[in-house]
């Protein structure tokens, strides 16, 4: 998957991770959520039950709530 084609295809890319990693993916999907909520300037919660398209979906919702950005479905 190129790195282009993440964002239009979040379950590809986090399946593609469970392939890879395993066991390690979750892991790796929090790293990933802890990068992209501090570029965005949110606090990252860390919850147990929460992947990496549950937070994309959280930090989408927390901006657009905030008045920030507009985001087209």
């Amino acid at each position: 998957m190129k790195k282009d084609d993440i964002p239009k295809n979040l379950n590809g890319f986090k399946q593609a991770l469970e392939r890879i990693f395993g066991a390690g993916a979750p892991y790796i999907e929090k790293i990933i959520a802890k990068s992209f909520y501090a570029k965005l300037g949110l606090d990252f919660e860390d919850l147990r039950d929460t992947d990496l398209v549950l937070s994309v979906d959280d930090a989408k919702r927390r901006i657009v709530h905030a008045g920030e950005v507009k985001i087209d479905e």
